[in-house]
């Protein structure tokens, strides 16, 4: 399952993050700051993914450590969901 959650949080965001590229390369107009910052550090955003599936394993892993799986798959997926947001507002850009 954590395997599942991090694979699926890594997709979301390296397609936003490639949204994200397409779209500030291709527009002409002046963006916002914030858009701009996001756009340059947009591949430590990777990072999340990885840390989380590290501490999943280390915290809850397969031999039941100090945190439940039902904790760990959680916060996983509630991650994810915000991954899935990232990718949401960056095609939303796409379409204004």
């Amino acid at each position: 399952m954590i395997l599942v959650l991090a694979l699926t949080q890594m997709a979301f965001l390296v397609l936003g993050i490639v949204f994200l590229r397409i779209l500030v390369n291709a527009t002409t107009e002046s963006l916002s700051p914030s858009l701009v910052l996001l756009n340059e550090n947009a591949v430590w955003l990777l990072a999340i993914p990885l840390i989380w599936a590290f501490l999943a394993v280390a915290l809850g892993g397969r031999s039941g450590g100090p945190v439940a799986t039902k904790v760990t798959g959680a916060t996983g997926g509630a991650i994810a969901v915000l991954c899935f947001l990232f990718l949401g507002s960056v095609a939303y850009l796409f379409t204004r």
